[in-house]
C-alpha cells in the first residue's frame, strides 16, 4: 500500500508563508533565500527514492539527515521503499530547510558534488551499460519516473541541435522545482554523461530562475556556458553526442537491469495524464480492429506528427505501445478457450497467425497453446 508521509509545518518559514501565491511561478529572491515559490498544496505526492540520493549526500556533508527528514515526517527507510510516497510540498519545504541551515544557496550543486555513485540504484547502473549517450538518455526519459514524477526530462530535436528540457506543462499543472533542486539535477545529469563520456560537452544550460552565486561556480561544475532567467530550464548540446558510444557498456548485463528497473516501474504511480490517455486511447482502437498510427493520432487531436514528438519526448513509440498494448490483450484472450489463435491474431491486428507466435512467444517465452494449458490448468488446480 502506498504510504504519503506529511509534514507539521506551520510556523517554521514566515518568508516563504509570505510567497505562497495562488499561481506558483519562479521568484526571484536574494541570494540567501534563493528559492521557487512555494505553490498551494493540490495533494501530489512524490516516490520517496526521489529523496534517497539527497540523504546519502548530506551524510557526505557530515550533516545528519535522519534529524532534517523527521522534521516533515519523512522517515530514512522510506526513502529505500519504492513504492512508498511522500507529500510533494515536502520537497519544497526541504530545500528551504537546506538552504538556511547551511546558509548556501548553491547548495543543490555542493550536493551533486558529493553524491556517492549508486546512489540511484539500478537506475543508475542502467544508464552506465547503455551503448551510447543516446541510449542512455532513452532509458533515463523511460524510466525516470521512478525518482521524479512531478516533473519530467523531454527531448526537444532541433537539426543540429537538441535540448534536454525540463518539463511542467506536460505534467497537468504539476509542482516546478525549487531552484536548488533543479541545479542539482542539471549537476547530476552532467556528472552522469560525463561518467560515461569523459570527452562530452554540453554548448550550454540554460535555467528559468535567477544565479543564486557565483557564474564561476557554475562553470567550475557544468563545464559550459550558463544563462540565467529563460524561458526554459534545459541543457543545449550538439545532437551528434548522442552518437558517442560509451566503452564500458555491457549490453548483456544492460537487459538484466532493465528487467529489473521495468518491475519497480510497473509500481509507481504516473503523474504525467499524456501517455495513459494514449494507451487508453489505443486500447480502444484495438479492440475497433483500427489501431493505426493516424487513427490513434486522430483520436488524441493531435497531428501524426506531434504523437511522434511527445511519445518520444517522453522516452516512448508508436511501436512500443501498440507492443504493450497487443501483449496485454493477448494474455486476456489467450485465457479464453473458445476463441481460435487466428481469431486473436487478427482481432490483434497481426497480418497473419505466425508472426502473432511470434509476438507472443517473446512476450511470455511460450507459445499460446502452452500459456493457455499451463494458466488453464493452474487455475483449476487452485
Amino acid at each position: 500500500m502506498t504510504r504519503t508521509a506529511r509534514a507539521g509545518r506551520a510556523g517554521k518559514w514566515p518568508y516563504f508563508r509570505r510567497l505562497w501565491p495562488t499561481r506558483w511561478k519562479a521568484e526571484r529572491l536574494n541570494a540567501k533565500n534563493a528559492y521557487v515559490a512555494r505553490p498551494e498544496p493540490q495533494n501530489r505526492s512524490l516516490p520517496a527514492l526521489q529523496l534517497q540520493p539527497i540523504a546519502r549526500a548530506l551524510l557526505q556533508l557530515g550533516m545528519d539527515p535522519t534529524q532534517i527528514f523527521a522534521r516533515y515526517g519523512v522517515s530514512l527507510d522510506a526513502l529505500n521503499d519504492p513504492h512508498a510516497q511522500v507529500a510533494a510540498d515536502v520537497e519544497f519545504d526541504l530545500w528551504s530547510a537546506l538552504v538556511t541551515e547551511t546558509d548556501n544557496p548553491l547548495i543543490g550543486l555542493k550536493l551533486a558534488d558529493v553524491i556517492p555513485n549508486g546512489a540511484y540504484w539500478t537506475y543508475e547502473y542502467l544508464l552506465r551499460h547503455s551503448p551510447t549517450i543516446g541510449a542512455a538518455l532513452e532509458k533515463a526519459l523511460r524510466y525516470q519516473r521512478i525518482f521524479a514524477n512531478d516533473v519530467q526530462l523531454i527531448l526537444v530535436n532541433s537539426g543540429n541541435i537538441s535540448h534536454a528540457r525540463l518539463d511542467h506543462d506536460g505534467m497537468g499543472g504539476a509542482y516546478p522545482h525549487p531552484a536548488q533542486a533543479t541545479e542539482y539535477l542539471f549537476a547530476v545529469i552532467f556528472r552522469a554523461i560525463n561518467g560515461l563520456v569523459p570527452t562530452a560537452r554540453a554548448k550550454e544550460v540554460r535555467f528559468t530562475h535567477a544565479r543564486l552565486g557565483p557564474v564561476s561556480e557554475y562553470t567550475r561544475r557544468l563545464g559550459c556556458r550558463v544563462r540565467f532567467e529563460q524561458p526554459y530550464n534545459e541543457v543545449v548540446f550538439a545532437t551528434e553526442m548522442l552518437a558517442r558510444e560509451v566503452v564500458s557498456a555491457d549490453q548483456r548485463l544492460a537487459n538484466v537491469l532493465e528487467e529489473h528497473v521495468q518491475r519497480v516501474l510497473a509500481t509507481v504511480p504516473n503523474l504525467d495524464p499524456w501517455l495513459p490517455r494514449a494507451r487508453k486511447a489505443l486500447d480502444t482502437l484495438l479492440a475497433a480492429h483500427d489501431a493505426s498510427l493516424p487513427q490513434l493520432a486522430k483520436a488524441l487531436h493531435v497531428s501524426a506528427r506531434t504523437l511522434r514528438r511527445r511519445l518520444a519526448e517522453r522516452g516512448a513509440s508508436y511501436r512500443e505501445l501498440l507492443d504493450d498494448a497487443r501483449r496485454s490483450l493477448a494474455l486476456q484472450r489467450v485465457m479464453d478457450a473458445d476463441a481460435s489463435f487466428d481469431e486473436i491474431a487478427g482481432a490483434l491486428g497481426f497480418n497473419d497467425v505466425s508472426a502473432f507466435y511470434r509476438a507472443f512467444r517473446r512476450w511470455t517465452d511460450a507459445t499460446p497453446a502452452a500459456y493457455r494449458a499451463r494458466r488453464l490448468h493452474n487455475t483449476r488446480a487452485v
